[in-house]
């Protein structure tokens, strides 16, 4: 790897940094140049725990490039590939012979007319390594940009593109390979991005799979062939393709998936891999320690774990299915996460009871207004929230405005847990300036009901059991006044 976090044995943390990227003879001085960029510096949306809800990006996730002249490629020839594009972008297959739509099943679905026409923004399927091969200008790069990855795709053979504007027949059009991104080869991908945007409507991609990679090509200070990390380049080239969709009144949408590629993407989700249970019966906190998951997710910036992508999290029972299902939303929601309650998984009918505990929880402290409702994590909470048990794992969204307050308790034992005797300081919640507060209602946000408490030393101390179970959560609410 390139970089690399250990941890060491007594305890402290070390940062390892692999400047060369590949075997190098070092026989005179070498002039090395490279940056460390601090992360997480952009802003969130303000609405980022629950945009993906508000149909703010029209999203294709089919694994290729489907809208090009070849299997996986970018590349249009003719103003009308651009213009039947956009139309299947709007209105799906409409139009299309009965030839052109033939084999095209798995992609019928499309249409995004309505929620474009609200003001979602489009972003295709991107492959983050590889690419189509059927661009005439592969007979001339070919050799620089191709690896020697490369491979004929025979399933798709006479099958249209998206649009019903080209069909895929020769060896060319059905062969992909993973790309060598050189200064070239990028200058290649921003020409024909540009008629994508400006034509039909894209306003980015998807990089799937943008692991950490390596350029070849000539370098000219040092007169040879040089192998160098490709995270610099892609920041350069994503910054141009910023600033191209912004010339074309086109707002730009980049994301990126797997890999830290931070620079000029919006987004930065983190899918597959890691993420997909081992098996089932697995909870969440079987699946990952609680800081392993919370330096994946990197909370409260602008890399999300994509919801639906956290796969295979399912029982083998009703009941062993519930307990998963809620250590992954008591997971998602410890690190400022939150389930996509449209995404037709939480329509289920055993998804039902989850999505109308979500749905008072957010309702409490008004959680997609991120500017009054604040996250405080676990790891921040100790002067709030005391529990008597270890591994007892409290978040606090607190909207002072409202004076309301709503706790996660995440329960990191497999055993059931007894919370009696936990204590809640109101005042370290909703801090006001002047004004010691009091609880007007102490309640199980899933319930409603009324939880027991005694005020002593300043904190509200439940004295009830409310037990918890294990690998399980229980929510509290706090009215305040």
């Amino acid at each position: 790897s390139a970089v690399t976090v250990e941890r060491l044995k007594d305890g402290n943390v070390r940062l390892r940094v692999r400047l060369l990227a590949g075997p190098v003879n070092l026989d005179k001085p070498r002039k090395l140049r490279f940056a460390l960029q601090a992360a997480p510096v952009k802003p969130n949306h303000p609405r980022y725990r629950t945009y993906w809800e508000e149909g703010w990006t029209a999203h294709d996730t089919r694994g290729f490039r489907y809208y090009g002249i070849s299997v996986d490629g970018f590349v249009n020839e003719k103003p009308e590939d651009y213009e039947k594009l956009r139309q299947f972008v709007l209105y799906g297959q409409r139009g299309q012979t009965r030839e052109q739509q033939k084999a095209k099943r798995n992609y019928r679905w499309w249409g995004y007319g309505e929620k474009l026409g609200n003001g979602a923004k489009l972003s295709m399927y991107g492959s983050g390594r590889m690419t189509g091969c059927g661009a005439e200008e592969f007979k001339t790069f070919g050799s620089e940009w191709g690896t020697d990855s490369y491979e004929v795709h025979n399933k798709f053979r006479g099958v249209w593109n998206y649009q019903g504007s080209s069909q895929w027949k020769t060896k060319e059009q059905l062969t992909t390979t993973c790309v060598n991104w050189t200064d070239s080869y990028t200058d290649f991908f921003i020409w024909y991005n540009k008629p994508l945007m400006e034509k039909s409507g894209f306003n980015g991609t998807w990089w799937d799979n943008t692991s950490m990679f390596t350029v070849r090509q000539f370098n000219s200070e040092l007169g040879g062939m040089e192998e160098t990390w490709g995270l610099y380049a892609r920041r350069k080239m994503l910054k141009r393709l910023n600033v191209l969709g912004w010339q074309l009144m086109r707002p730009p949408r980049w994301i990126s998936n797997m890999h830290v590629d931070l620079g000029w993407n919006h987004i930065f989700w983190m899918v597959e891999n890691d993420w997909y249970a081992d098996s089932d019966d697995t909870t969440t906190l079987d699946q990952w320690p609680m800081g392993q998951f919370r330096s994946m997710a990197r909370t409260k910036s602008t890399m999300q774990v994509a919801r639906p992508w956290l796969s295979h999290f399912n029982g083998s029972t009703p009941e062993k299915d519930r307990k998963v299902k809620r250590s992954l939303i008591a997971m998602l929601m410890s690190h400022d996460i939150h389930p996509d309650l449209k995404d037709y998984r939480m329509n289920k009918p055993q998804m039902i009871g989850h999505k109308r505990s979500m749905l008072k929880f957010r309702g409490l402290v008004n959680l997609s207004n991120s500017l009054d409702c604040l996250f405080s994590g676990y790891w921040n909470t100790g002067k709030m929230v005391k529990a008597p048990v270890g591994m007892i794992y409290a978040s606090v969204y607190a909207n002072t405005p409202l004076r309301t307050v709503a706790i996660l308790l995440f329960n990191g034992n497999k055993t059931p847990e007894y919370l009696a005797g936990t204590q809640l300081d109101i005042n370290a919640m909703i801090p006001v300036d002047g004004i010691k507060l009091n609880a007007k209602r102490i309640f199980d946000i899933e319930t409603g009901k009324e939880v027991k408490t005694v005020f002593k030393d300043g904190k509200y101390e439940i004295v009830e059991p409310f037990a918890v179970d294990g690998h399980d959560f229980r929510m509290l609410g706090i009215e305040a006044e």
